[in-house]
């Protein structure tokens, strides 16, 4: 019962991690695009925020 325990929580971590890696990526898109593509359309202090956003969601993934 506890090999199957550790199993299933083995399981749920890496699905926890795929979910916030697909949010992640998908947040991380867009943003590109319009850096590159529209660069009059991102401004200094929404660049300066989505940085801190990845900062975060950086040290979030060394965490896990």
């Amino acid at each position: 019962m506890h090999a199957l325990d550790q199993r299933v929580e083995r399981v749920t971590d890496r699905v926890a991690k795929a979910a916030i890696e697909v949010r992640v990526r998908t947040v991380q898109i867009p943003t590109i695009v319009k850096t590159f593509l529209l660069p009059g359309l991102v401004t200094r202090q929404a660049r300066l925020t989505e940085g801190k956003r990845a900062l975060n969601t950086r040290a979030l993934a060394i965490v896990n």
